[in-house]
């Protein structure tokens, strides 16, 4: 019963100083915004790459010229860039049993232009022709390259081509000193990634001889490959393993569905939490704010401690007065910023491509850190009121 009527005796107290009280709970909002906001877009990118990844389909495997694994090992440069593989580890996993077919990407870093303005946003991939027989390289319009001279292209591509994806075939790009003719053109693909790099919607899909004319040299960045039967994935992926670790002395891993996922899942997790440890920092920031407003209420309320006290008030219910308001104004922030958060979430993602995960877990948290800010640094202004002799009190002016 004393619980409700101290509630109620705090919510009085926050909405007798509505302004000040407004500009007290205004830290932990922002932290208790910030930090929800974070996680839901962390979880949602983590639950669309890997639907993602799903898509690809079981039978794949990917030779990485890094370690990779789900803890914290890997370097994300080297995952990125490295072209320590090379032909020989074509022909060899392309000769092993169950093996489909092998694909090597080389990615180039090169300006695309039509009609002489550049295409920004462009990636310039070398594959070889059998790239066009995965999911990941459907094409919709048109059809695959023949001729050394010839691309298949993304949406994203032909949008910047000002041109319709049927009206986009046979025209010319030209890539360095390179003129390539459209072939075809990739489904769109604005909810598939491949690992490392963005979707197919402005690659610029060339043939692999190509790419290494224009480079100089044949720099394979990753292997691709289809194995028959998905039951047969785990003992492809030792074989190519195997011959690898034999026929290199840098660190090369091959990875299926699952260790995607799982370095995927853990790299993000990583990230979330540390951007959201940065911006939890203003939670602390509002916790300072809320114990200084508490200390300056206690100093107001001086001849009222006084008076509870004269007429009966114990000092741990002058402490649960106290308390309980300090924890009525981070209630109130932490609801209020997770509310803006889902307002923010669902505005982004109606505007934007950004994907986000709003779970209740989410919005349990964000309201109950908030709680245990308003707990603990409201204690102390609490305990101080609460020892305040009440003669002296009465006396205070």
């Amino acid at each position: 019963m004393k619980f409700f009527i101290f509630l109620k005796e705090a919510l009085k107290g926050v909405w007798a100083n509505k302004l000040r009280s407004f500009l007290t709970l205004l830290g932990v909002l922002i932290g208790v915004f910030s930090v929800t906001t974070l996680v839901s877009l962390g979880e949602g990118v983590k639950a669309e790459l890997t639907n993602q990844i799903t898509e690809l389909g079981s039978s794949m495997l990917f030779v990485i010229p890094a370690k990779l694994d789900s803890g914290f090992q890997s370097n994300p440069a080297q995952v990125l860039s490295g072209d320590i593989l090379t032909e020989d580890d074509l022909r060899e996993i392309g000769k092993m049993d169950k093996v489909a077919a092998v694909v090597p990407l080389q990615f180039l870093t090169l300006p695309v232009f039509y009609s002489g303005k550049p295409i920004s946003s462009a990636l310039v991939v070398g594959v070889s022709k059998e790239a066009f027989g995965f999911t990941y390289f459907d094409i919709g319009k048109g059809r695959a390259f023949e001729k050394i001279n010839e691309a298949v292209v993304g949406t994203g591509i032909v949008e910047a081509m000002g041109v319709k994806a049927d009206k986009a075939i046979g025209r010319k790009l030209k890539i360095k000193d390179r003129e390539v003719v459209v072939k075809g053109v990739f489904k769109a693909s604005s909810e598939q990634s491949l690992f490392g790099q963005s979707d197919t919607s402005f690659m610029v899909a060339v043939p692999i001889d190509l790419a290494a004319e224009i480079e100089g040299r044949k720099k394979i960045f990753r292997i691709v490959v289809q194995v028959g039967e998905a039951a047969d994935v785990e003992a492809v992926k030792e074989s190519i393993q195997s011959y690898l670790n034999k026929s290199h002395q840098e660190e090369i891993s091959v990875v299926d569905q699952e260790d995607l996922v799982g370095f995927i899942n853990t790299f993000l997790s990583l990230m979330t939490a540390f951007v959201s440890a940065i911006a939890a920092i203003s939670l602390v920031v509002g916790g300072v704010g809320i114990m200084n407003i508490m200390l300056v209420s206690v100093t107001e309320r001086t001849r009222e401690i006084g008076l509870r006290k004269a007429v009966g008030a114990k000092p741990r219910d002058i402490l649960w007065q106290f308390l309980l308001e300090s924890v009525v104004l981070t209630f109130l922030g932490g609801l209020v910023g997770v509310l803006l958060s889902l307002v923010v979430l669902v505005v982004l993602s109606f505007k934007t491509p950004l994907p986000f995960l709003f779970s209740y877990k989410g919005v349990l948290v964000g309201v109950a850190v908030s709680v245990l800010v308003g707990l603990v640094f409201g204690l102390f202004p609490a305990w101080w009121a609460a020892q305040k002799d009440p003669i002296q009190a009465l006396r205070y002016e």
